[in-house]
């Protein structure tokens, strides 16, 4: 965290659009008793990001690779992640969302917090829209931060729905471009 950012502030805006780190619950609480037979937990965790256009032109907003998750401990370090990818996932256009002038969607990646027995580890695993997971270990309860990253270069992509070769790509157009980091959102992870 830099000096002139603050974890009061929850929206941060960019050329009339505004970004929103979501996280309606933000305690955890870990049982000290395993939640299954083989010990080990599996919560979901809903997270995601807000994008509302205040701008007077439509502009289309991606899931699909252009969201980076950031997580910081109490101690304001930045917790490594490692990225895995389970499969290459195609580009449909559920994943480009369409923002009307004064209209807001949302982005919720699938997200879990996940507690495995076999290596005695905590971790917090957030989907990647390409196919693959973020994964960042988180070693003790306490408070720790997220956010993301919201990068897109190109103001056109292609996609092809039907999958079949032959088949021409749609191009989708008017895509918002730009680089953009949302607040921090705090978040607590307590022993139960």
């Amino acid at each position: 965290m830099t000096s002139g950012e603050s974890f009061e502030k929850s929206v941060i805006e960019v050329d009339g659009v505004q970004f929103e780190t979501l996280m309606p619950e933000r305690t955890f609480s870990i049982p000290v008793e395993p939640l299954s037979p083989d010990g080990n937990m599996d919560i979901p965790v809903q997270l995601g990001i807000r994008i509302t256009n205040n701008t007077p032109m439509p502009f289309r907003f991606s899931s699909y690779g252009r969201l980076t998750p950031e997580l910081m401990g109490a101690d304001s370090q930045l917790l490594p992640s490692i990225f895995l990818r389970i499969r290459r996932l195609k580009p449909k256009e559920s994943y480009f969302l369409l923002a009307m002038p004064e209209e807001s969607i949302t982005f919720f990646p699938n997200a879990r917090l996940i507690w495995s027995k076999r290596v005695h580890q905590l971790k917090i695993s957030i989907a990647k829209g390409t196919g693959g997971y973020w994964n960042f270990d988180i070693l003790n309860p306490g408070e720790y931060h997220v956010r993301f990253i919201y990068r897109n270069e190109n103001e056109v992509d292609r996609i092809n729905d039907r999958g079949q070769e032959g088949t021409k790509p749609t191009l989708l157009e008017r895509l918002w471009t730009g680089r953009v980091i949302t607040p921090f959102v705090k978040f607590c992870i307590v022993s139960s």
